[in-house]
């Protein structure tokens, strides 16, 4: 896999198109859930740490408020979901 594709949901068309469907959709219903979001938004840090380490220094403020705006709502739905 890519290298950005790697740690996401990966789904197995090859033993046919409609069992490969059918767990796309339950993947696509659970990141609607309060637990789908968390996972989302720290991918999207994941990805955010990620790209500051490689990014030029003209871009860095841009990716730290990134970050930061991405704790703050992980924080928020960790609290909204009790964990």
């Amino acid at each position: 896999m890519p290298f950005r594709l790697e740690p996401r949901q990966y789904i197995d068309f090859t033993h046919g198109v409609d069992a490969g469907l059918a767990r796309l959709r339950e993947h696509v219903r659970w990141r609607a859930t309060p637990e789908g979001v968390l996972h989302t938004l720290q991918e999207r840090l994941e990805d955010a740490q990620r790209d500051l380490v490689r990014s030029e220094e003209v871009d860095k403020p841009r990716i730290k408020e990134e970050i930061a705006a991405l704790e703050a709502k992980i924080g928020e739905q960790q609290r909204s979901i009790g964990k």
